[in-house]
């Protein structure tokens, strides 16, 4: 079994006992999604197609749409109930005509999806294991048109310690992305805290 299959495996059993989109809707993730609508959203022109990677509970889609309707919004989990989750946080999210979300898992779903304007993922790739990352990145480098946004989890600081760190070595995989995306420029990259890092890339002229 490859270490993606085992993290596949552990997600989804993590999925089956706790109400895991519920628990990560927190205020503190709430505000921060609102400031990445906020100051990222502007910059993207003549979008029509939004995907986000890892759906969670529904909340980037949820605060994206609220500014952007017009856009087509397009994710996927492997949360088998996660359209539950999602309507118990959002109702009616994920059953708007221009809101579509897949139960499949991320690598599978990139190579089947179509071309899109943005990518965007939110504490998603750093759950991804080493041996997948470079194909899943460079299928978002493949097929987004305009931008990437991603906000994941960089090598976190002094201020967290080994044995969390030890805790966490089954399901989060720190890395930097700034080379990670064939063919894309770094225009922005910030610390949101003392454990992630927001990235923002256009296409490289």
């Amino acid at each position: 079994m490859s270490k993606y299959d085992k993290t596949m495996k552990l997600w989804s059993s993590w999925y089956q006992t706790s109400d895991y989109a519920r628990q990560t809707n927190q205020q503190v993730h709430v505000e921060r999604s609102k400031d990445v609508v906020k100051r990222f959203g502007p910059l993207m022109k003549d979008v029509n197609s939004f995907c986000e990677l890892g759906v969670g509970s529904g909340r980037n889609i949820h605060f994206f749409r609220e500014k952007y309707p017009q856009w087509l919004y397009f994710s996927n989990d492997i949360n088998p109930t996660i359209i539950e989750q999602i309507d118990s946080i959002y109702p009616g999210l994920a059953d708007k005509d221009n809101v579509n979300v897949e139960i499949i898992d991320t690598l599978s779903y990139l190579k089947k999806l179509d071309e899109m304007d943005v990518f965007f993922t939110h504490g998603h790739l750093m759950h991804l294991p080493h041996d997948v990352i470079n194909e899943v990145c460079s299928l978002i480098a493949k097929k987004s048109r305009k931008h990437i946004l991603i906000m994941e989890a960089g090598k976190s600081s002094r201020k967290v310690s080994w044995f969390k760190r030890w805790k966490y070595r089954k399901y989060r995989f720190e890395r930097d992305y700034s080379d990670m995306f064939p063919g894309w420029a770094l225009k922005k990259k910030e610390a949101v805290d003392d454990k992630s890092t927001l990235y923002f890339f256009e296409p490289q002229k």
